[in-house]
């Protein structure tokens, strides 16, 4: 039971960051333009997606991607914040739930 509890924290996570508040994020995707890599590893993120995602001058970034996969992308760290805050309520659901089940007492 041990086993699965990190799949289906991986696997209700995933879906809530796929579904989010009932609205499938799926299908919002949008190419904003192209970046170039600089000398010193830089990359300038086009206004278009700036204003369209609210990135402001200051705000962090997480630099996120697949090697497997190809990919990488940016997350703002109030985001990632939100996220990892859902994963710890399903950490802490599913916690309350293995308790339950060692415990005989509540088994009655």
């Amino acid at each position: 039971m041990r086993s699965n509890i990190l799949y289906d924290l991986t696997y209700f996570s995933y879906l809530y960051i796929l579904v989010g508040k009932g609205v499938c994020l799926m299908h919002d995707k949008k190419l904003y333009g192209t970046a170039t890599v600089g000398t010193k590893g830089q990359v300038v993120i086009p206004a278009a997606a700036r204003e369209a995602l609210n990135i402001n001058e200051g705000d962090k970034l997480y630099c996120v991607g697949s090697e497997k996969a190809g990919w990488t992308g940016f997350i703002k760290e109030e985001q990632l914040e939100h996220m990892l805050n859902t994963m710890v309520g399903h950490v802490e659901s599913f916690q309350q739930m293995l308790q339950k089940e060692e415990d005989p007492k509540d088994a009655s």
